[in-house]
């Protein structure tokens, strides 16, 4: 698909992200979606929080700029937090996970998963079986970070009805 605002993005996994806040067009799903705003605030800061030591911790070259870093992170989580707390955010977000998305087949123009379904290597299954669900419902399903080459040729032999192509940003997926 090309790049307009008239695509409708499923951003899956999607979390605290700011990609909603920014895009409009579209639904975000993850499990962590509470109807308790201040709940989720608080899981949201205290994420934030671990994300900045952790990077702090294994930059170990003092190589990354952690202010900057952490003041990026603290601005999407912000526009996430206002973009979820507003009247039309109520529409764009949705408490569910992965690879059970109770949604319409082919609603969605464009799907999107941003540092999820390889978190885990030891469970390419689980990996599979979403990819499988997300594809039922659009005809692109974009992944990054990219898998690694074993990951990626497993998914190859698994779900041989799709084509992957990898960029240097993303792994897409078609039918």
């Amino acid at each position: 698909p090309t790049d307009s605002d008239s695509l409708r993005i499923l951003d899956v996994a999607a979390g605290v992200s700011d990609f909603m806040s920014v895009w409009k067009n579209g639904l975000a799903v993850d499990p962590c979606y509470d109807p308790d705003y201040a709940e989720l605030f608080t899981v949201a800061s205290h994420d934030l929080f671990l994300f900045a030591a952790n990077q702090i911790q294994n930059d170990r070259n003092g190589t990354c700029d952690h202010i900057k870093t952490y003041d990026m992170h603290r601005m999407a989580l912000t526009n996430f937090l206002i973009d979820y707390g507003s009247r039309n955010g109520f529409n764009r977000y949705r408490a569910d996970a992965l690879p059970d998305l109770p949604l319409v087949c082919g609603s969605f123009d464009l799907a999107i998963c941003s540092h999820f379904l390889f978190l885990y290597p030891h469970d390419n299954e689980f990996a599979v079986d979403s990819i499988r669900r997300v594809m039922e419902l659009t005809d692109e399903f974009r992944i990054w970070p990219l898998p690694s080459p074993e990951v990626l040729t497993y998914l190859k032999g698994r779900l041989p009805d799709f084509l992957f192509t990898s960029t240097t940003k993303y792994l897409s997926i078609t039918k």
